[in-house]
């Protein structure tokens, strides 16, 4: 709906409050053009919400591609909505990969009890589902650190497979240390 100048026109009124701007199906330019237009009522907060609603979206309709444009194009937080079959074996690999893109925010739909008569119920999760679905991704995102030093866990790994370069044997007063005449070694001793 973001080229519908009448809702914009209505959102503006509120800029106090959060926005989640759905970007699905838009080009960028009807984009740009929203965004331009909402700026001018000084937004605290916008979101761009992206995702397909195909009832299931086939998750090669997906285009992270598209999205990894769209993030390096626009300077606002994204959200990822999904609504891939949640039966499918590959669903939750999808989220995974939205997380290593970068982002950090998830539509998902929760439903009490899946049943076939209502819309949207191939990519609701019930409760069960939901649950395994918010730890798993947790686990996962605790995998992008985004630390650059060296964590107790690397140390640890440094420790038994990190080398040292010693020499085979004594040098002589005035002999030049070559390639040959050292080897590498990993430091047992400093377990």
């Amino acid at each position: 709906e973001l080229s519908n100048p009448k809702m914009l026109e209505m959102i503006s009124r509120r800029p106090e409050l959060p926005l989640n701007l759905g970007t699905g199906g838009s080009t960028i330019q009807e984009i740009h053009r929203a965004v331009r237009y909402l700026n001018n009522f000084n937004f605290n907060k916008i979101y761009l919400a992206h995702g397909l609603q195909n009832f299931p979206t086939d998750i090669y309709n997906i285009n992270f591609y598209k999205m990894k444009e769209l993030m390096k194009t626009f300077d606002y937080e994204f959200i990822y909505c999904d609504h891939t079959d949640y039966r499918s074996d590959v669903h939750q690999y999808i989220d995974y990969v939205a997380l290593g893109i970068g982002i950090k925010i998830f539509e998902k739909h929760y439903i009490l009890k899946n049943n076939k008569k209502l819309i949207d119920n191939e990519s609701s999760l019930s409760a069960d589902n939901l649950e395994k679905y918010v730890k798993n991704l947790q686990g996962v995102a605790k995998s992008l650190s985004s630390s650059k030093s060296i964590g107790l866990s690397e140390k640890k790994y440094r420790q038994f497979q990190k080398k040292s370069t010693i020499l085979k044997n004594p040098l002589k007063k005035g002999e030049k240390i070559t390639l040959e005449a050292v080897s590498f070694k990993r430091d047992v001793g400093n377990k």
